[in-house]
């Protein structure tokens, strides 16, 4: 791990405040939230060990979750350009092993304040199923708040819950201090397991070392594990009672010692009580009642209460003293909920912050709302709360106009544009205005649009006569077509329905009926003449075949098919049919395949070639669109060998320029049937062999499509009439390739 950098994520490091064995802790500006913090970072060597990351990650998961103000408020944890980091409530102050090495040895008085504030916080922990397991004096924290310190317990990392089991195993060895560990940290076969009584062993531990002026045990590590688990400790150099409630703290069997730190630190306070009863000098009535009154006016809880014990032990029932000790007991209980409630507030205050920094503004309002429900007249919470809403409003407004926007609503979106640039003109850098300017092009054209139809209409008010008679028009036609179908006079069919088609494209039925009507006028024997592309067509009868030299045969029904695949120029029917329909165009590729994207026409002098970059989305429209279909691939092969096994659709002879164009020779595509008639199949199907691929319907493949006969570019086993050539990378549904074309089929009812 690299040595730590001035600035670790959002935090910028000021300075050293203390280093351990495991970690440093710094003094950080949280660039963020704006606030100071002390930022623990765990020492390189153990960013390494997993099991003492699973610890601190403990650590951090435990005290994040305790609210109690003699325990140090943690903000945030985790890991930073390799750093294990915990950001914590930053202290001014000492540790209380600093106060003791300037001090060395502190009276009973002197101690009971700091004894007391960590005790309540144990037994906080010891409600919640806790127990600390590292209390030691680098481990207590102490700020000075006038004439009395404010202890704060810190480090958690050793914390366990009851909850699970306390029982240390081998492999985790002996965790804590050795200075302050209890017996059954050290022999828990011996002592029982861990529990909340370790820590009234520790607390026992710090009292002695605060009121001798040293610890019970010292020496070597091996020796001083020895001496907590087996050494009765020495009595101290204490009046006989004050030693009496160590040795009880320190006792080796846990339930032998006091039931929780708070008792331990009552007996403190009753031998305390009992020395000032017995004090040379005894206070009166009349020296107490001001001091009293003093520290009440002062708010000094702790210290109102010591003297109403005074006071009691003078006089029982004075009534000063017992209102007094009463109103002590709920200053200190409002005290701990004041400062519990204002840490709350302070949390979710910078959480409001930090989701508005993120762009969260819903939960940063649900944040703001809740801290003023609390306080009212918190900070600036009210100006955050309003920018909050402010953004949230104006992120919903964003939204909608972008969905308008998406869907064509240009007016709806225009307005909610505005109304977002009327509130801040440069919302989101601007993107805001960018998005009207957009939208008020579409809508100034359609607003135009409006009115030169609605001038136009003014001007002209015989353009609604003209469209009456137009529709008058449309419906006597379409009565005619219809009689001339029932009468079955094809010819008046197609006349009439010409007509009517002309009149109104948009109407299916003469569509349909025209078609059939051309088929039925357009059919001899073997060939017709297809109206809607003018394709010529021959007619396949049905057979039984090997399909692909297999042994099973096929049966197809008959079938009419294109004698020649769909060139340039008959495709180009198709697209002024459909004006919307790309054309076969392909970056980068020659112009000699390519179409003019923007005349929307074929190369020149292309017309009677194949059209190619021929997707097999673009074969399906074209075929829909002609009324026909793409054929399967058992008929395209009977069409292009017919039933007598052939290699090829001239017969078995092997493929040369004469008869199809394969093989570069031509190096291009040719005309369509620039090879019949010798290169023709058995039914009169031109260039089966070579020229382009062509797509059929395939019920062999995952696909469902299958290209066949080969193109201007195949090798001479690929103009074979058997060969399949599918491949579902390179022949997606939308892939348009300068080799593949299209020839149709339609399948004709008897009637």
């Amino acid at each position: 791990m690299s040595e730590l950098p001035e600035h670790l994520g959002k935090y910028e490091i000021l300075g050293e405040v203390g280093r351990g064995g495991f970690a440093t802790v710094y003094e950080a500006q949280d660039g963020r939230l704006n606030r100071r913090v002390a930022l623990k970072v765990i020492t390189s060597n153990f960013a390494r060990d997993k099991s003492f990351i699973r610890r601190f990650e403990q650590e951090a998961h435990t005290a994040a979750s305790l609210h109690h103000p003699r325990i140090v408020t943690i903000y945030d944890f985790g890991e930073l350009q390799g750093f294990f980091y915990l950001a914590m409530r930053l202290i001014k102050g000492r540790t209380l092993r600093q106060y003791l090495d300037q001090y060395k040895r502190l009276t009973l008085e002197q101690a009971l304040p700091i004894l007391t504030q960590l005790a309540d916080a144990l037994d906080y922990l010891n409600e919640r199923k806790l127990v600390h397991r590292d209390l030691k004096p680098g481990n207590v924290l102490l700020e000075e708040r006038g004439k009395t310190l404010s202890a704060t317990l810190t480090d958690f990392g050793l914390v366990r819950s009851l909850e699970r089991s306390v029982t240390l195993t081998q492999s985790e060895g002996v965790l804590g201090t050795p200075a302050y560990l209890a017996p059954e940290q050290i022999d828990p076969r011996q002592w029982g397991e861990v529990s909340p009584l370790t820590d009234v062993y520790s607390l026992g531990i710090l009292a002695y070392e605060m009121l001798v002026g040293q610890l019970p045990f010292d020496g070597q590590l091996i020796a001083l594990l020895r001496a907590h688990s087996d050494t009765p400790p020495p009595p101290p150099d204490l009046d006989e009672d004050l030693s009496q409630v160590l040795l009880k703290a320190l006792a080796k069997v846990p339930a032998d010692r006091y039931a929780s730190a708070g008792g331990l630190v009552a007996a403190l306070l009753e031998v305390y009580e009992t020395h000032r009863r017995q004090g040379i000098q005894r206070l009166t009535l009349e020296e107490l009642l001001p001091q009293v009154h003093g520290a009440y006016e002062a708010r000094e809880w702790l210290r109102v209460q010591m003297l109403c014990v005074q006071i009691m032990q003078i006089e029982r029932t004075h009534p000063d003293a017992l209102r007094l000790m009463m109103e002590a007991t709920r200053g200190l209980q409002q005290e701990s909920e004041e400062a519990a409630a204002k840490r709350w507030r302070e949390q979710q205050y910078q959480e409001g912050v930090h989701l508005l920094s993120e762009g969260n503004w819903l939960g940063a309002v649900t944040a703001f709302e809740e801290v003023i429900q609390s306080d009212s007249n918190y900070g600036d919470v009210r100006a955050k709360l309003s920018e909050a809403r402010s953004e949230a409003r104006l992120a919903q407004l964003y939204d909608k106009a972008w969905q308008c926007q998406e869907h064509g609503r240009f007016a709806e979106a225009a307005r909610v544009w505005c109304e977002i640039v009327g509130e801040r003109f440069d919302y989101r850098q601007g993107e805001a205005a960018a998005h009207l300017m957009e939208v008020l092009e579409p809508v100034l054209q359609q607003y135009q649009e409006l009115m030169t139809l609605f001038h136009k209409q003014q001007r002209d008010l015989k353009q609604a006569g003209r469209l009456i008679n137009h529709y008058q028009q449309t419906l006597q036609g379409y009565e005619d077509l219809v009689t001339a179908v029932e009468t079955g006079s094809w010819r008046r069919v197609i006349e009439t329905g010409e007509k009517v088609k002309e009149l109104m494209p948009g109407l299916t039925y003469p569509r349909t009926i025209l078609e059939y009507a051309y088929k039925i006028l357009g059919l001899d024997e073997d060939r017709m003449s297809w109206l809607k592309d003018g394709k010529v067509m021959v007619r396949v009868p049905a057979a039984e075949y090997s399909f692909n030299n297999s042994k099973n045969l096929v049966s197809v029904d008959e079938f009419w098919v294109d004698q020649t695949v769909v060139t340039n120029a008959e495709y180009k029917k198709f697209l002024e049919a459909n004006p919307d329909y790309p054309v076969p165009y392909l970056e980068g590729e020659s112009v000699e395949y390519n179409w003019d994207p923007g005349k929307r026409m074929y190369p020149s002098s292309k017309a009677n070639c194949p059209v190619t970059l021929i997707s097999w989305q673009d074969a399906l429209a074209y075929s829909e669109w002609a009324g026909k279909r793409l054929l399967t691939e058992y008929e395209w092969e009977l069409a292009a060998r017919s039933t007598d096994g052939r290699e090829y659709p001239w017969g078995n002879d092997p493929p040369t320029p004469a008869r199809c164009n394969y093989g570069t020779y031509f190096n291009s595509l040719t005309p369509v049937g620039h090879f019949s008639p010798h290169g023709d199949s058995p039914y009169g199907c031109a260039d089966m062999s070579g020229n382009v691929w062509e797509w059929t319907i395939s019920e062999l493949t995952m696909t469902g499509r299958m290209l066949r006969g080969g193109s201007w570019n195949s090798l001479k086993q690929h103009v074979r009439v058997i060969t399949r050539y599918n491949s579902t990378l390179h022949f997606a549904p939308d892939i348009r390739l300068n080799n593949v074309g299209i020839r149709c089929a339609v399948v004709l009812s008897d009637d």
